[in-house]
């Protein structure tokens, strides 16, 4: 017969190792957003994880290692995030529920993450990979915007479809950077409507 940990790991629950390592990372993820790169200390991750800071070596590894980690984590959950966004829209006016979901109040994912880019972003010239895995986040979103789009206006040129996608991706990337400053309430409104301005430029070039 198979033993507890065969039977959990036959049925796809993480495993302790896995769990542990998950909660690691979002505590990483979280100090990272909070202070930059540099300023999430080891002592400071730790304390957020709840484990000591010996741990942190055993579950993520050096340094280095740790960054790789924390990039791929940033990665793998901002696509996911993206992916159950688009599976989440209604089968009638896609593109308003697209921009409610993008720009209501918890946005497509969590604050945290986008400043993670940023912070990982701006050390790319250090980790290479960061470029390489922040680009392809970045992409992802674009690509099923646009999908979108091309899809919702199938008569309208697909360049500008794409054009508009870019628009309203870099409005939420922009708008959710800021949301740990706690901005006034109608910057996300306006924010709403510099995005709905794209969407109805195509439906202009219809007219």
């Amino acid at each position: 017969m198979f033993s507890h940990y065969q039977k959990e790991r036959i049925l796809g629950r993480p495993s302790l190792q896995e769990q542990r390592t998950t909660e690691i990372l979002a505590a990483y993820e979280l100090c990272v957003a909070r202070h930059g790169l540099d300023g999430a200390t080891q002592e400071r991750i730790a304390a957020e994880a709840g484990v000591k800071r010996t741990l942190l070596r055993h579950y993520l590894g050096n340094k280095d290692e740790m960054v790789e980690a924390l990039i791929k984590h940033v990665v793998t959950r901002f696509n996911s995030e993206t992916d159950q966004m688009i599976a989440a829209l209604p089968k009638t006016d896609r593109p308003k529920a697209l921009l409610d979901i993008l720009f209501g109040p918890l946005g497509v994912s969590e604050t945290a993450s986008v400043l993670t880019i940023n912070a990982l972003g701006a050390a790319s010239d250090r980790f290479p990979k960061a470029r390489t895995g922040l680009l392809e986040v970045i992409t992802r979103m674009h690509d099923a915007v646009a999908e979108e789009l091309i899809r919702d206006y199938p008569r309208v040129d697909k360049t500008a479809c794409r054009a508009a996608a870019f628009g309203i991706c870099h409005l939420y990337f922009s708008i959710d950077s800021l949301m740990m400053l706690d901005p006034p309430e109608d910057w996300l409104n306006q924010a709403r409507q510099a995005a709905n301005v794209h969407l109805q430029a195509l439906e202009e070039t219809l007219k």
